[in-house]
């Protein structure tokens, strides 16, 4: 799974992340719940198609 979450102070206090890809592409600051879930999501799919 290609992600990269990047957490300062502001993202902490905040409880987001900011988000990025392989190949530095930056998807930008999203809530931690959402990315969790985006990942959750992406292992799983990929799990059922292995």
């Amino acid at each position: 799974v290609p992600y990269l979450l990047v957490v300062g102070q502001r993202e902490a206090d905040e409880n987001t992340v900011s988000l990025r890809l392989r190949h530095r592409r930056d998807e930008g600051v999203h809530s931690l719940d959402a990315v969790l879930e985006r990942i959750v999501n992406a292992v799983s799919t990929r799990s059922r198609e292995a």
